[in-house]
């Protein structure tokens, strides 16, 4: 059965419509199981869940503290930039072009190693994978890299925004 018919309600329907037919005697399924395998999917959904929210926690920690750094070493560049007239926008732009840039990158990285873990697993359980589909790996694979490329120009945004917002004598902290 597909996934959307893996509930009680469901199954109990389908097992009605069989019964129906003339030329089935009796219809046996086991409601333990399917209340067992329900329930189990939705507590690996939940750890998978919080899981997510956990690393996608570290990765905006991680990309901020990177880019800050990158930044405060260019802090004088920018506050000369800021002196001679630069609006924000302009010296924000050459840092959200390489935000891009690195966003693809890490993206790209993740998808190869996405791409390596599966081919592992499908050589050990190969029955595993008869419930992929294509089009479920490429609209991950987008969101990766939709992702990436988020995560690194929103970080990179509201850092350089407050680097640029910088007084002289901030700069020295």
């Amino acid at each position: 059965l597909h996934a959307d018919y893996v509930t009680t309600e469901r199954m109990e329907e389908i097992m009605g419509r069989i019964s129906q037919n003339h030329l089935v005697d009796d219809v046996i399924w086991q409601k333990s199981l399917i209340d067992a395998l329900n329930s189990n999917m939705k507590s690996i959904s939940l750890v998978l869940g919080i899981f997510i929210v956990l690393m996608l926690t570290v990765s905006f920690a991680l990309i901020a503290n990177t880019v800050r750094l990158n930044l405060y070493n260019k802090r004088f560049s920018i506050h000369t930039m800021r002196l001679v007239g630069a609006t924000k926008a302009f010296i924000r732009r050459p840092f959200l072009y390489e935000a891009v840039f690195q966003g693809i990158i890490a993206a790209l990285l993740a998808m190869v190693m996405l791409i390596a873990v599966l081919l592992v697993l499908k050589r050990q359980f190969a029955e595993l994978f008869t419930v992929f589909q294509l089009g479920q790996l490429l609209l991950v694979l987008g969101i990766i890299l939709a992702s990436g490329i988020v995560i690194c120009v929103a970080v990179t945004y509201a850092v350089v925004g407050h680097m640029v917002s910088l007084k002289k004598e901030e700069l020295y902290f």
